[in-house]
């Protein structure tokens, strides 16, 4: 490295001309690298085959490279022995890569994120503990959006570590309510009305056919599930609207909804005085024989 600062310091002594080369090397390259950017963005935005995430990402590691480019014509174009100046390269590289294993480990992952694509921008999961919605892909780490409009940055090495749970992946969602009503209810009109609120709720599918039956006998409830599917879209609607109507069916019918109960039976003890559960002890005086 010291021999290459000194070749500098002569050639900007001895040389102008070369100097102004090396300016408009620098200064086109860089102008050129923007350019290059610029077009690669803009021919993504309009591809369907690319998402934006991995457009950013991918532009990104272009510009890296073009400038490593740039930095080399200018090493060129000042006469430096590119063998040496990669051998120097490789050395800083080598350092860097020690200091900054981590960081780099999160970059591999975040080429692993954008080539396998477990979720892209706009995406409902849960990665690194956080239910969130994908905000950005970036080269170290992932910006994802709660729903309470929080801003949370996951390296991307605790993304691809952990498991990854992606609701917006699939176009369609099943949707599961448990509905508990009391022992002694009658079975057949409890799923004809289970039926009716299935029919009255919008966009449940007619395909897959809805499930409804009862699944378990609890301990003081007998428990039927409801089971419909419904385009990923539609999942918060449809669950909540399911909700509400079994429980405005099931008052209208009727059918009483139990609480959680425990009977507690007492059973007949007999009957336990002070007298003879304690025995009294005797005066100190007259156990010793003696009076006061």
């Amino acid at each position: 490295m010291d021999t290459i600062i000194s070749q500098l310091e002569i050639m900007l002594k001895t040389n102008g001309i070369q100097v102004a080369q090396v300016l408009v090397t620098g200064v086109g390259g860089v102008l050129l690298v923007n350019f290059i950017c610029h077009l690669a963005s803009r021919f993504a935005d309009r591809s369907n085959h690319i998402d934006s995430s991995a457009s950013d990402f991918i532009i990104k590691v272009v510009r890296i490279l073009l400038y490593i480019g740039v930095f080399f014509a200018i090493a060129w174009e000042l006469g430096l022995k590119t063998d040496s100046l990669i051998a120097e390269l490789g050395v800083i590289t080598v350092a860097i890569s020690l200091a900054l294993k981590d960081t780099i480990s999160s970059l591999a992952n975040g080429i692993m994120i954008v080539t396998t694509k477990p979720f892209v921008q706009g995406d409902h999961v849960v990665v690194g503990g956080v239910d969130a919605v994908v905000k950005s892909i970036h080269l170290f780490s992932t910006v994802l959006t709660t729903y309470d409009n929080q801003i949370i940055i996951v390296p991307n090495q605790s993304v691809i570590n952990g498991s990854i749970t992606n609701y917006s992946s699939m176009p369609t969602r099943r949707v599961s309510v448990v509905v508990n009503v009391a022992y002694g209810s009658d079975v057949e009109e409890l799923k004809r009305v289970l039926a009716n609120v299935v029919r009255a709720t919008a966009h449940i599918l007619k395909t897959p056919a809805p499930f409804i039956r009862m699944t378990n006998m609890g301990a003081s409830s007998l428990d039927f599930t409801i089971r419909v599917w419904a385009y990923t879209e539609h999942y918060m609607g449809v669950l909540c609207d399911l909700n509400e109507g079994v429980y405005k069916a099931l008052n209208k019918a009727g059918i009483e909804i139990p609480f959680n109960q425990l009977d507690v039976h007492l059973r007949d003890l007999p009957r336990v005085t002070v007298e003879t559960a304690i025995p009294m002890p005797p005066e100190s005086g007259k156990e010793a024989g003696t009076d006061a």
